[in-house]
């Protein structure tokens, strides 16, 4: 992302964030209905009760205990470096 474009990102998310508070303000100044030169204005603080939700159910899970590590099930250097068999490129002869 160029720097520009950085810019331009961060004056929108401020102009954003600046009309939001422009908004909350011209809401809580005047009265819920209201208009401008005729013209009703929507733009309104909500104030109402908020829904709860309810409390999440708990449920009890057992704990798993730990179990040991079997190391001869795990590879080792030596295995998977001997299953690795290197190969020569083929060789480059003339054009036929």
């Amino acid at each position: 992302m160029t720097r520009f474009a950085r810019h331009i990102g961060l004056i929108l998310a401020t102009l954003f964030l600046l009309l939001q508070g422009v908004a909350s303000a011209h809401a809580g100044l005047n009265p819920v209905d209201h208009d401008h030169d005729g013209v009703a204005c929507s733009v309104t603080v909500m104030a109402e009760e908020q829904a709860v939700a309810p409390e999440p159910v708990i449920i009890d899970t057992p704990i798993l205990s730990e179990q040991p590590v079997v190391a001869h099930a795990l590879p080792t250097a030596e295995r998977v470096a001997s299953r690795f068999e290197p190969r020569a490129p083929p060789p480059r002869g003339p054009p036929a």
